[in-house]
């Protein structure tokens, strides 16, 4: 039963207050709506491949990592991997994070590529995207042979973030992806742009400022699917394992310190998943770092064709049961 006090009062305080909010958060959201459509309007969904097309053994796929643009990727490295042969770029949609549009696109580019042997260099986010394709036997049986798969910082799962960038991840993925969370992040990533990042001498200022550029340019609502594809999906709880005795070669290239991923524990996810041991490549020239190929493209070159390991300080890590398993069967 109403209380009589309200009918005596209709213009009682909470009724006021509600239909002052009411009055300011229905146009706001309406005006949050069309602004969040305007800005993904004309974005696409889907996924593509830039494919540079030339002769060699192999087939080369880079991979970006989380909210990079694989198109600025390819302007920018191309010219430092030509002696490569056929070099397919990546690119991840421009809005949300279609999985299924990522297998087409590749699959597509494999029969521009003859489906020869193929070397995968996938950075970051996209060391996890990879995993994630091949955990689809379907999918590994149409795109074929594959040589061998470099991982750039790569991230096997969410517990391989450090403390600050779980924290950031967490709290991106739990952003409602709107145009007003959009500005926010741009705003936030426009601050990391600034700054210098050291590079290699063949690379100019004016490449590296555009990657970052490109990456803080990045849709809140890509990244946002992004961020949400890492904090659920753990190589670890794949099945890799077929994957892995496929594949005959899986290394790990890092800086002396990076500062987004724990690259012993990603080391250590991969190695179990794919029940594989891995090469680490410690890039002793880079102090820290993430996901550095675009800014240092030759270790892309060399860990790809196993060359200049002198460069490098380079060591093993394998499951702890293999090698305990290879110690008993000695004689």
């Amino acid at each position: 039963m109403t209380h009589p006090k309200f009918n005596m009062y209709p213009e009682h305080p909470v009724a006021k207050v509600s239909a002052l909010v009411g009055a300011i958060l229905v146009p706001l959201t309406i005006a949050e709506a069309i602004a969040t459509h305007g800005e993904q309007k004309g974005k696409t969904d889907k996924a593509s491949v830039l494919t540079v097309p030339r002769k060699g053994e192999f087939s080369n796929f880079i991979v970006p990592g989380y909210h990079a643009d694989g198109s600025v990727i390819a302007d920018n490295m191309d010219r430092h991997l030509e002696h490569l042969g056929t070099t397919h770029y990546a690119i991840h949609p421009e809005k949300g994070f279609s999985i299924e549009s990522i297998k087409e696109e590749w699959l597509k580019a494999r029969e521009k590529d003859g489906h020869q042997p193929a070397r995968i260099y996938a950075m970051s986010m996209g060391a996890l995207l990879l995993a994630k394709l091949l955990s689809d036997e379907e999918f590994r049986h149409e795109f074929g042979e594959i040589e061998m798969i470099a991982l750039d910082g790569g991230l096997s799962g969410r517990q391989d973030l450090g403390y600050i960038s779980k924290l950031g991840a967490l709290a991106g993925a739990i952003l409602p992806a709107t145009f007003s969370s959009g500005l926010l992040y741009k705003l936030v990533m426009g601050h990391e742009v600034k700054g210098s990042i050291d590079h290699d001498p063949d690379v100019t200022a004016e490449e590296v400022e555009e990657h970052l550029k490109s990456s803080a340019d990045t849709l809140f609502s890509a990244a946002h699917k992004q961020l949400l594809f890492m904090i659920r999906n753990n190589a670890r709880d794949m099945p890799l394992i077929k994957a892995g005795s496929e594949i005959e070669t899986i290394r790990y290239r890092t800086p002396l310190r990076d500062n987004v991923v724990k690259p012993d524990s990603a080391i250590e996810g991969f190695s179990e998943a794919y029940q594989q041991p891995i090469e680490k490549w410690t890039e002793t020239q880079v102090a820290f770092g993430h996901a550095i190929g675009p800014e240092w493209p030759k270790g892309v070159s060399d860990i790809l064709q196993n060359t200049n390991r002198d460069k490098y300080r380079i060591s093993t890590r394998e499951l702890a049961a293999k090698a305990i398993k290879r110690h008993n069967e000695q004689p």
